[in-house]
């Protein structure tokens, strides 16, 4: 069987890859929920950035088997977990098929962060503006902000908790980097993922912003579909 996880983006729940299950032929995408959002909005938030990779390995470790070809798809922030994820899979010896990380940097450019989930509600609502979601225009609606305003600055504060492994092990599987042309994000040398990765990346690049994934779901469904059906 042909699984793909999917891992949402920061203030996003896993209902926004749900529609993908029935548009990637003969793959079973399975979005990944993270905690305090979606179907998990009781749960407490995550407190430090390794315990959502331990919930979310709790997750996909029982699908892991000869049996099964896993996919991995995080975009921004899940590409983030998307990566730490494949690591720790890889290091108890249960390695991925094929890892797809979306408007994303790589982790070396972090190096220098804001703790941008410590700047006031304004000065917050206009950097995450600044990504261009659509749905950031409802967070001048006071109801909208107070209830999503938590789950981001979360989210923030748990990329901003991420730490950066001196030499950390590079990853075995195939690694996919897909980008967008005007994402402001992701600006800088993107080709240093090769230093995160056993064989050379391949690059894909999209016309539009950080959240290309939206403009150009059809070609990006299309290369996750291509590659889940390459045998290696």
């Amino acid at each position: 069987m042909r699984i793909l996880f999917c891992i949402p983006y920061a203030g996003a729940s896993a209902s926004i890859y749900r529609h993908w299950n029935n548009r990637i032929p003969d793959t079973v995408c399975i979005p990944l929920e993270l905690k305090g959002r979606g179907s998990r909005w009781s749960e407490p938030f995550y407190t430090v950035f390794e315990e959502a990779i331990e919930d979310l390995l709790s997750t996909i470790t029982p699908y892991i088997s000869p049996a099964n070809r896993i996919g991995l798809f995080g975009h921004s922030m899940g590409a983030l977990l998307a990566y730490e994820l494949a690591l720790a899979l890889q290091a108890q010896g249960k390695e991925i098929d094929q890892l797809f990380l979306s408007g994303r940097s790589c982790p070396q450019l972090d190096s220098n962060k804001e703790a941008d989930h410590l700047l006031e509600d304004d000065l917050f609502v206009r950097k995450i503006t600044s990504y261009g979601a659509a749905e950031s225009e409802y967070l001048q609606d006071p109801t909208y902000r107070e209830f999503f305003l938590p789950i981001l600055r979360n989210d923030f504060f748990i990329i901003y908790d991420h730490k950066i492994k001196q030499a950390p092990p590079r990853i075995t599987c195939p690694v996919h980097i897909l980008y967008g042309t005007y994402d402001q994000s992701t600006l800088g040398d993107l080709k240093n993922w090769n230093k995160y990765t056993t064989a050379l990346p391949e690059y894909t690049e999209f016309q539009g912003g950080h959240f290309f994934i939206k403009e150009f779901e059809e070609e990006v469904l299309h290369l996750i579909h291509n590659q889940m059906t390459v045998d290696y």
